[in-house]
């Protein structure tokens, strides 16, 4: 999908679900410490929670696309289960584009003599988290059940978003329905993924890991997701009169710009026209 993109052969510019598949496709099939951990770990108030990575530890990284809780039946749009050594962590992605948040009707529910509300998506997702129930596909097929086997401390949600700051009403509102959540909910960008992927391109020269980090930034550049990295110097050398011109729409011939010229003097008689069109 990347490909046909790139290449304006793609007219579904605008979903969400494949910016979120080519983006963590790419992820997928880059090594997982460089990849998807270390870009987990460049997320704010996310690197404390993770488990620092020391030379020689094994990493790896599940990819579910599109599961189901079971408790409040959202669909996430990646549930990520990273294996650090023995440590397991389980992180969905609930990513956007342009739509926002897929909320439901708020309604309240009892639990153990408790009464909480319900139907805000993220809210909602928290709470199929920490269920740790999920309905996957296996084959094509959404029809296998796992249980999460990581410790309810070690998962989280990332909210993937297009803003440029973080986008605070939203993530208020998730936690002020599932209070646990300020513990568990964390914010990151687009531009961030591009930014990790850019510094990959730095080190990882052998193919084909190059070639999905070309693509993938040249996706997330035709999308906008680019950051300015200030004006470059402007290449110095003698231009031949002949054959160049520092001005694009000037042809070398033409006399060089030498100031403005002051207008031509002239009076407003009593007898002539008026200045103003409505006098």
């Amino acid at each position: 999908m990347a490909l046909a993109e790139i290449h304006g052969k793609m007219p579904f510019i605008y979903s969400e679900d494949l910016l979120t598949a080519d983006v963590f496709a790419a992820f997928k099939y880059l090594p997982a410490d460089s990849g998807i951990l270390a870009f987990l770990h460049s997320i704010d108030g996310l690197n404390g929670l993770l488990r620092p990575l020391q030379a020689g530890d094994t990493v790896t990284c599940t990819y579910h696309f599109w599961p189901i809780g079971l408790e409040r039946r959202r669909e996430p749009d990646v549930l990520l289960e990273i294996s650090i050594e023995e440590r397991i962590y389980h992180i969905v992605v609930e990513a956007k584009y342009y739509s926002g948040p897929s909320d439901k009707e708020i309604e309240e529910i009892e639990l153990d003599g408790d009464v909480y509300q319900v139907g805000n998506q993220l809210a909602d997702q928290l709470r199929d988290l920490y269920h740790g129930e999920y309905r996957i596909f296996r084959q094509g097929l959404r029809h296998r059940r796992i249980s999460l086997l990581s410790e309810v401390n070690d998962r989280f949600l990332i909210y993937l978003t297009a803003h440029n700051t973080k986008p605070r009403t939203e993530l208020d509102r998730a936690t002020t329905q599932y209070p646990i959540g300020q513990r568990k909910l964390f914010w990151a960008n687009w531009s961030q993924v591009y930014e990790h992927f850019q510094q990959m391109r730095r080190w990882v020269t052998t193919e084909p890991a190059s070639l999905i980090l070309q693509d993938i930034c040249l996706l997330l550049e035709r999308k906008g997701f680019a950051s300015f990295h200030g004006f470059r110097p402007m290449p110095m050398g003698d231009l031949d009169p002949a054959s160049a011109s520092f001005w694009r729409d000037r042809s070398p011939d033409e006399p060089a710009f030498k100031g403005i010229r002051p207008p031509p003097s002239f009076s407003l008689e009593p007898t002539a026209s008026k200045f103003w069109k409505g006098d």
